[in-house]
């Protein structure tokens, strides 16, 4: 097992990917950009959690967890906009949101943490 399998913000982030993509997979009316754009984002958190939990300085460490942070942002910003366009059911909107929300505390705390 890698140790950052046993972050608590790497499975939230990862069952938020889990969740997002069939969602956006199922919605016709979704443009191929936002498509890409939002399962790229939802990936990238995971990725760079990942990644960041390997690295071997702090600083190193920090970044990674803050781009992370950065690109649950952008997935939760692309969530809103498709919410506004009719596209997202209001269950659906909040689900992902409100995890959205947990996972970015989540890397906050983890940056901070790297740093201190």
């Amino acid at each position: 097992m890698f140790e950052y399998e046993r972050l608590i913000a790497f499975k939230k982030a990862k069952r938020f990917y889990v969740q997002i993509r069939p969602l956006i997979s199922s919605k016709n009316s979704l443009m191929y950009f936002e498509k890409d754009q939002l399962g790229r984002s939802a990936l990238s958190v995971v990725a760079n959690i990942a990644e960041g939990n390997g690295a071997h300085s702090s600083k190193a460490k920090a970044n990674y967890f803050r781009i992370a942070r950065g690109s649950i942002s952008e997935a939760a910003a692309i969530l809103s906009v498709l919410f506004d366009c009719d596209i997202l059911t209001k269950d659906d909107y909040s689900n992902l949101h409100d995890l959205a929300g947990e996972i970015s505390k989540m890397l906050y705390s983890l940056m901070r943490k790297s740093t201190s």
